[in-house]
């Protein structure tokens, strides 16, 4: 398991069977998305092809983080794989809704939901 850390948000990452999870903390905005970009990027040229991306903990996500998960999404379908978001927090989920995201993104309401749905092969 690996944890970073950047201004204003952290991160860890952790693998459970075949799906990659990056959980992250605190608020995804503009300073952190290229972060964000660039461990989605990496975590996808590793050989990650299902991962899930924990908002859980987060208290701000910006336009500019939810486009990287979209990029990140786009490139992951393109290779047969899926990228699902964990969120729970109304600000959020209202984010998702506005950005006409709520349709493109699969998204539960809890980490256990979304790896118990990955790896049985229902979501994701």
């Amino acid at each position: 398991m690996q944890e970073l850390r950047r201004v204003g948000f952290r991160w860890r990452v952790a693998q459970f069977e075949d799906v990659v999870v990056l959980s992250l903390w605190g608020e995804l905005d503009l300073d952190g998305a290229d972060a964000l970009c660039h461990e989605l990027e990496a975590l996808e040229g590793a050989g990650g092809r299902r991962l899930i991306a924990d908002l859980a903990q987060t208290t701000f996500v910006d336009s500019a983080a939810l486009d990287a998960l979209l990029a990140s999404s786009q490139r992951l379908g393109g290779a047969e794989g899926s990228l699902l978001l964990v969120a729970d927090e109304p600000r959020t989920l209202r984010m998702l809704a506005a950005g006409g995201l709520g349709r493109v993104f699969e998204v539960r309401p809890t980490l256990r939901d979304a790896i118990g749905e990955v790896l049985d092969g229902v979501g994701a």
